[in-house]
């Protein structure tokens, strides 16, 4: 923290976007240390933070109360917002903003609820579809969300740098195009033209094959959500979303087929994925299709097939964390 101030001194920003806070003892230090050198902090939060009532609302950030605690993430950043003010409010944070992105893709991303969460390997996802193998699903895909493409978000975000009438505000920087889950399977299939193999997977299987996917899914991509934009078109008046889902997915597989250096696999996901085929064989198959590049490869992938393997190391994981600190 200390060389963190030092680079600061003298140093003077109009604008600070923290997209890499996601709990209040991270935030405290973040305001500790940039918040006496900027004008205007903006605070990236998650539209998973709103506790939506049913199904059919039309999330607004005026008429929806926050407080999701389905999901730790989404709690947490909740607690983030609210310390937030709290600072604000007691001299001890500059002028701030909230923003609550949804589930917004681009060039790196694929916008599907079961993809790897290191964010550089997401061409594992792509790569399941090229080699026809199972790729899960839930509720045959028809839960109805709201995607939103990284340049589209990106209008509304600037829009809202230096904007005065932004400041102690929060919104969420959405598109209106509402579409399923099975949209994305559809699109990924006519840029690739392939069919996609996907198998259904019960959600109480889901759940009970990979726990880790339980939050995300009942606290967030697993239900409909659609969102009311009028907040943020007032405030930044040129904000519109132009760009089709169909056409966003078929930049974000262009980008990664001619990036190489992206083209990583999680052999660990690619492992979750066939635990989660309720018919062996199936499994089987896919390994069969796998080169494995080196004994390391293989045995993440086995961490991530074996729910057993992954707890342990899990747990290991989080005592040698508890030991370092």
């Amino acid at each position: 923290m200390e060389g963190c101030r030092r680079l600061l001194e003298g140093k003077w920003f109009d604008v600070v976007v923290d997209f890499i806070t996601f709990n209040t003892s991270q935030l405290e230090d973040t305001l500790d240390i940039v918040g006496p050198h900027c004008e205007q902090y903006v605070f990236i939060s998650s539209a998973t933070v709103y506790s939506v009532r049913n199904e059919r609302e039309l999330i607004s950030e005026e008429r929806t109360p926050v407080g999701n605690r389905a999901w730790e993430y989404a709690w947490n950043k909740y607690l983030c917002e609210t310390r937030l003010a709290e600072r604000h409010a007691n001299g001890t944070a500059p002028q701030y903003t909230i923003v609550r992105p949804y589930v917004t893709y681009g060039n790196t991303r694929v916008p599907y609820p079961i993809v790897p969460f290191d964010s550089m390997k997401e061409w594992s996802f792509i790569e399941r579809i090229r080699l026809g193998l199972p790729v899960p699903a839930f509720d045959k895909g028809g839960t109805l969300t709201t995607i939103t493409h990284t340049k589209d978000f990106a209008k509304g975000m600037v829009g809202l740098f230096g904007n005065v009438k932004a400041y102690g505000e929060a919104f969420h920087i959405t598109s209106d195009e509402e579409v399923v889950l099975a949209d994305v399977i559809r699109c990924l299939e006519s840029t690739l033209h392939l069919e996609a193999h996907l198998v259904d997977v019960p959600r109480e299987a889901l759940y009970r094959r990979a726990p880790e996917y339980r939050q995300v899914i009942e606290g967030d991509k697993g239900e409909t959500r659609r969102f009311d934009s009028s907040k943020i078109r007032k405030v930044v008046p040129g904000f519109s979303c132009d760009i089709a889902l169909e056409d966003g997915i078929e930049n974000t597989v262009a980008y990664l087929s001619n990036t190489p250096q992206l083209q990583n696999i999680d052999w660990r996901w690619m492992g979750q994925m066939d635990r989660l085929l309720l018919n062996p064989s199936e499994a089987r198959n896919a390994r069969a299709l796998y080169g494995f590049a080196s004994d390391g490869d293989r045995f993440k992938y086995m961490i991530g097939y074996h729910n057993s393997i992954e707890n342990v190391a899990r747990k290991v994981k989080k005592v040698i964390k508890r030991l370092g600190s």
